[in-house]
């Protein structure tokens, strides 16, 4: 007995709604021709032509590894508050990127609705410019264990193709909470020095409108690619093509088995909206996940000519970064000569002023000793006759040594030095009228002269 085909009802309550608010709604499609199809499309929907749909069911993938949704995650931003009134400061959001969040061990939970069950992980964050949300914030990267909760992954997926994105929501435990007014006048929460633990995928609304992820299966998938389609808006409404939606365009592939193929009759169009009610009833969630797959080749595609203008660009900066650097080392070649010159002429400078420098010690040298010379002689006649006489009847090295050391003398040296030799030796009148200028001559007292007979006393 053949199995029976799931009504609607019985969809709304596997995807956990009331099926009293389930609704069929029609709708009309038009397809036509788009033969300027880019090589990685076709070369894409060959693959999908290729799916058995038991193994894609399957926990292990073709590739050998097992069946994992990586994820990328804007899970909080900097400024205003959110629907709850929480908000973050950027140096608080900034440490906790500098110190390694999520960087395992201290791997964060991946939850479904704050229910705190681990289906996955997150294993890094970075704090970067959100351009959609024009706000810093911190992006995550993570993966669900899509083997072992295949039906939450397809849901994901599911939620992803019909809202663009992911709703998420972290969650963290803060030292303390701030309060100021925000920009309306309400009371806003400032979560400081937060510890982030989770971050929880929704398919409700979350408190931060910018709070949402991108999730890809492929084994090739790489962070910039998740980073760049996080950073558009819907997929649905970026890559709408000559009015048929990609969803439809997809499905008209995998029926004709031709890749992208131009259907114009009526028969056909009933054809199509056969085999897309036969996928959905046949695979669900996963069919949808099959085309979320095709979308993200089709955005890969559309940002072909975008990378080809910004290489050209690249190009002829880079062109015009080789003239300015031939430029430079033509400066840096002629500095180095120059300097080169100014070294030579600095040594020369140097050898003069070192010669002029001995020639000024000569001077000075020869300056010193003359002075010497002429204290030396002044002193000498100064001295007492019987002195001088003993001294020049000295060899020449003792008499040098004495001269010597007479000449040394400071001036305070020498009339000490003077006045013992002078007390110490014989006074002539001749010795003493050269001494002090001349002798008395009164006969008296009186007149303030001495006597010849006191000078003799």
């Amino acid at each position: 007995m053949p199995t029976k085909n799931p009504t609607l009802s019985d969809l709304a309550r596997e995807l956990g709604y009331d099926p009293a608010h389930a609704k069929m709604l029609p709708i009309k499609v038009r397809v036509e021709p788009y033969d300027d199809v880019p090589e990685v499309v076709l070369s894409r929907l060959s693959e999908l032509d290729e799916i058995d749909w038991e193994e894609a069911t399957s926990p292990i993938t073709t590739t050998g590894k097992p069946r994992m949704l990586k994820l990328t995650a804007w899970l909080a931003h900097a400024g205003p508050a959110n629907a709850n009134g929480d908000a973050f400061l950027a140096a608080d959001l900034q440490a906790v990127a500098a110190e390694g969040l999520f960087t395992p061990p201290y791997i964060g939970m991946v939850d479904f609705n704050h229910d705190f069950m681990p289906y996955g992980a997150w294993y890094s964050a970075r704090y970067e410019f959100d351009p959609q949300a024009n706000e810093f914030g911190l992006l995550a990267e993570g993966t669900i264990f899509a083997w072992r909760f295949e039906e939450l992954a397809d849901k994901i997926l599911a939620h992803q193709v019909r809202n663009g994105h992911i709703d998420v929501s972290m969650a963290c435990i803060c030292e303390n909470i701030e309060t100021r007014t925000g920009e309306s006048g309400a009371t806003e929460f400032v979560l400081r020095k937060p510890v982030f633990l989770a971050v929880s995928i929704l398919d409700v609304d979350g408190a931060d409108p910018n709070a949402r992820a991108v999730g890809d299966e492929r084994v090739d998938s790489t962070e910039l690619d998740r980073t760049q389609e996080l950073n558009q808006a819907t997929l649905l409404e970026m890559h709408a093509l000559n009015g048929t939606t990609l969803t439809t365009w997809a499905a008209t592939a995998q029926a004709n088995k031709i890749g992208l193929a131009s259907h114009t009759t009526q028969e056909e169009m009933m054809d199509l909206t056969e085999v897309i009610e036969q996928l959905t009833e046949a695979m669900g969630d996963r069919a949808v996940a099959i085309v979320a797959a095709l979308q993200d080749t089709l955005a890969e595609a559309a940002r072909v000519p975008v990378l080809e203008a910004q290489l050209a660009e690249l190009v002829v900066e880079l062109e015009a970064s080789s003239e300015s650097l031939v430029d430079a080392q033509a400066a840096v070649e002629a500095a180095n000569v120059a300097l080169e010159a100014v070294a030579t002429e600095l040594a020369e400078l140097t050898s003069q002023y070192e010669t002029l420098d001995a020639t000024h010690a000569d001077l000075v040298a020869d300056l010193e000793e003359s002075d010497r010379a002429a204290v030396l002689e002044t002193r000498l006649e100064m001295l007492p006759e019987i002195y001088i006489t003993v001294l020049e009847a000295r060899d020449d090295e003792a008499r040098e040594l004495t001269e010597g050391r007479f000449a040394n003398m400071s001036d305070e040296e020498w009339e000490a030095e003077l006045e013992l030799l002078t007390a110490g030796s014989p006074t002539s009148y001749t010795e003493r009228s050269r001494r002090e200028g001349g002798l008395s001559s009164a006969a008296g007292s009186t007149g303030g002269n001495y006597a010849v007979d006191e000078f003799l006393n």
